[in-house]
């Protein structure tokens, strides 16, 4: 249920992947519509950032949760 619930959270925001946003990104890059510069500032930079703060901190409260209900016998 909580997988769930994070997926649509993820999706309805529009917050990119940096493997899978790359792939469309680099396609572009290749056809020449965006900048090797374009793709590393505007989209690899942030993206890369915002997947390492969403990885760590979804890591994190999991790990919480679990030892949190292992204190509680729960």
């Amino acid at each position: 249920m909580t997988h769930s619930r994070l997926g649509c959270c993820i999706g309805w925001c529009s917050f990119a992947h940096i493997i899978a946003g790359s792939v469309d990104v680099l396609y572009l890059v290749n056809i020449g519509a965006v900048s090797w510069f374009t793709y590393l500032v505007g989209f690899m930079l942030p993206t890369l950032i915002g997947n390492i703060i969403g990885g760590v901190s979804l890591v994190a409260a999991l790990n919480f949760a679990q030892v949190a209900s292992e204190r509680l016998g729960t």
